[in-house]
């Protein structure tokens, strides 16, 4: 998309993550019937976005019965219940209402298409110079739109990542006059399957059968908020998006949500940039959903973890974002006591603070371990390495765009120390190294360490405190390197819902 594009597109994606997410997910939570309390259950990789991940899934098992028949999967529903025009007259609306908005409120030239425009884009493609926000955030969310164009239609995941790929390229090569974007297509297409399965899952949580009045109303409301084309879907069809599969048995996925609020101080320091210190309010949300160790082998987002935090003290409210779900996952065996999950996850991220911007898709494998300890306790370990397929990180010697393009490594490890459902001390540090394909460092390494305490009040109630490192070194070719730090200091309340 043009860096020209409607920036009413940008801000009100940022509003539905940053509010939608903070508030729906945990109404989501709530919104469930008939769960069941359980054991303490790991998930199977930490949120890496920062060293203090998402909660851990906790809550029961799959209640009663076969539990591979009430977890919900990602598999199409049969043919007869399939709708492609529907799900690809929602495609193409979407691209049409955004040109004819960015058209008539913006009419540059970028969105004066015709046939020659788009048969001249066709085997043309470039990296385009969108700021960071919108090729990192807006484009994900908005093939998370194209996503569950396909989803909320009947299709399954592999589909519906086709829809959001399609969706991109239309809207790329047709919608404006501009050669297709590289980066775009990626952020838009993988980033789309993150965002569109998460909250085509959550939103399936909140409709019941049988619900009437004032209870339907807001169900239906917090359903359409969480995914908006699943939303369109069921007032065109009549249907709930998850018609015909197992996820109106809500009570058969655990989903745990914490909800964190205090206050941050934060320091940076580096050459070259200002140093100097910020001092505000946070809030972040870590939500959990399913259960990594209930299944023999897990496929395609049966578990996933997702933190969304809201800093005040930052450069831009939305700080960190990350959506991690599993890919394919298989319980490995056990001794004395110990469990362990080896899998693959997709994984999509941002982080933005003083020290450096970080975003992007990738693929992260690991173990996940849980061992019993003397007094109750258990200890749970992540360790695993992230290909990065296509990350951005910020440069300080601006050609045409503030940010770097390039695929990369990564390594994370995670370390917890709980009782039952309490967190009661993490750590853990994520490393990324980039090699710049498009712009002007030629290797970026980003790092975050950091360390949580937290000790119960009363019920869901805790207290903690915790403290954060994010570091960054840049390589250039033509320029000295650049060496920035944050470090986050927090005391917070939380609150935890099963």
């Amino acid at each position: 998309m043009s860096r020209f594009g409607l920036k009413a597109r940008r801000a009100g994606s940022l509003a539905a993550c940053s509010v939608g997410l903070l508030l729906a997910f945990s109404a989501a939570a709530n919104a469930q019937q008939g769960g069941h309390g359980g054991p303490y259950q790991a998930s199977a990789e930490p949120v890496a976005i920062s060293p203090i991940p998402a909660a851990d899934t906790a809550g029961s098992a799959v209640s009663g019965g076969d539990e591979s028949a009430k977890v919900p999967d990602s598999r199409s529903l049969p043919a007869s219940d399939r709708r492609f025009v529907v799900a690809g007259g929602q495609v193409f609306a979407l691209n049409l209402a955004l040109w004819a908005l960015n058209y008539s409120l913006r009419g540059h030239a970028t969105f004066r298409i015709g046939p020659e425009t788009m048969w001249r884009n066709f085997g043309r493609a470039q990296w385009d110079v969108n700021r960071f926000g919108m090729n990192q955030f807006g484009h994900p969310y908005n093939g998370g739109l194209y996503y569950n164009a396909g989803r909320s239609n009947g299709y399954g995941l592999v589909p519906s990542a086709a829809f959001a790929f399609i969706g991109s390229y239309m809207w790329e090569c047709c919608f404006e006059a501009e050669p297709t974007s590289i980066n775009d297509l990626v952020n838009t297409s993988l980033g789309g399957v993150s965002f569109g399965e998460t909250t085509h899952r959550l939103a399936a949580l909140t409709y019941r059968p049988g619900a009437a009045g004032l209870e339907a109303f807001g169900r239906g409301a917090l359903g359409f908020l969480l995914d908006p084309m699943g939303g369109v879907t069921r007032l065109f069809t009549g249907r709930t998006p998850a018609a015909g599969r197992s996820y109106l048995g809500a009570g058969s996925v655990p989903l745990r949500t914490t909800l964190r609020a205090g206050g941050m101080s934060s320091t940076v320091s580096g050459d070259p940039g200002p140093a100097g210190d910020r001092d505000g309010p946070v809030f972040d949300l870590d939500l959990a959903y399913g259960d990594p160790f209930a299944r023999e082998r897990a496929g395609p987002y049966d578990y996933f973890n997702s933190l969304v935090q809201v800093d005040f003290t930052s450069r831009t409210p939305l700080s960190r974002l990350s959506i991690d779900g599993v890919l394919f996952s298989r319980r490995m065996g056990r001794a004395d006591g110990s469990r362990h999950v080896l899998g693959l996850n997709q994984r999509f991220e941002l982080i933005r603070n003083d020290a450096f911007e970080y975003g992007g898709p990738s693929l992260t494998g690991g173990l996940t371990s849980e061992f019993p300890m003397p007094g109750g306790l258990d200890l749970r370990t992540f360790v695993g390495l992230d290909g990065i397929i296509l990350g951005a990180v910020e440069s300080e010697h601006i050609v045409s765009r503030s940010h770097d393009y390039g695929p990369g490594l990564g390594a994370i490890a995670d370390v917890r120390v709980g009782r039952r459902s309490a967190e009661l001390l993490r750590v853990g540090y994520s490393g990324r190294w980039i090699h710049v394909l498009d712009g002007t460092a030629r290797s970026h390494f980003v790092q975050t360490f950091g360390a949580r305490a937290s000790a119960p009040i009363l019920g869901p109630i805790a207290a903690g405190f915790d403290y954060v490192v994010y570091l960054r070194s840049s390589r250039f070719r033509d320029f000295e390197e650049v060496r920035r730090r944050q470090n986050e200091a927090r005391v917070f309340l939380s609150y935890e819902s099963r």
